[in-house]
């Protein structure tokens, strides 16, 4: 019996490790709709269970003081509220492991740097499109004391319609600059990467996913607490 129970044991973590590989392969998309399907189901089995406790069944005439009912339901507030902390931060934590980001630094219309960081997951292929050297000069930048993470760039077709830049194993901190002058929109700057799993992030959209993130969970703490306070 103990050596079958062991078994299973294995065969259990087997196959936890097996989804947890799994899930870093699917898009950003569909890890962050894991996150809350999974937020959704833990906070649903805490909410019925904090509610159960803060009602409790008392007998023989005796009534709850209200005094101990509202520390009952603040006290599962907080924990409700650590409960979507907890989720915020791991979505969090996953959009920044596969984010490669683009700070944009402009200096009047004269010039513009775009610094792309690369994502922990890191990049198999990064290749950043630019703009013709007829609309403006566009050249790579170290960072300051990048040292060894210095990231190798190779210039493809810099003298054409169609120059761009291809960097391999592109992994964080690794931290490239594309200086132009004059200053071009960011949308004139095309950066794309492999594999699939890594994204692109520039300014704007790393502060929608931010807001998202902060908002989905204060909207699971307002329904989370809602349905404990009808139950309970």
């Amino acid at each position: 019996m103990t050596v079958s129970k062991i078994i299973a044991a294995i065969l259990a973590i087997l196959g936890l490790g097996a989804a947890i590989q799994n899930f870093f392969l699917v898009p950003l998309l569909w890890k962050l709709i894991g996150i809350a399907v999974g937020a959704v189901a833990a906070l649903a089995v805490i909410v019925f269970s904090l509610a159960k406790w803060a009602r409790p069944h008392l007998g023989g005439g005796f009534r709850q003081r209200p005094s101990h009912r509202v520390k009952l339901r603040a006290g599962s507030a907080a924990v409700l509220a650590a409960v979507c902390l907890v989720f915020a931060l791991v979505a969090y934590v996953v959009v920044r492991y596969n984010a490669i980001s683009v700070g944009i630094v402009t200096a009047a219309n004269t010039k513009v740097e775009f610094w792309i960081r690369g994502a922990i997951q890191g990049a198999d292929k990064l290749t950043i499109q630019i703009p013709p050297p007829s609309r403006t000069k566009c050249v790579p930048i170290d960072a300051p004391g990048s040292g060894r993470y210095r990231a190798d760039v190779v210039i493809v077709d810099w003298s054409t319609s169609n120059p761009h830049l291809e960097l391999s194993n592109f992994f964080y901190p690794q931290l490239l600059g594309v200086q132009c002058i004059p200053s071009i929109e960011p949308d004139q700057i095309m950066v794309r990467v492999e594999p699939p799993t890594a994204e692109v992030f520039f300014p704007d959209r790393t502060y929608s996913y931010n807001a998202g993130i902060v908002i989905a969970g204060g909207v699971l703490w307002i329904v989370a607490f809602v349905v404990f306070w009808l139950r309970s």
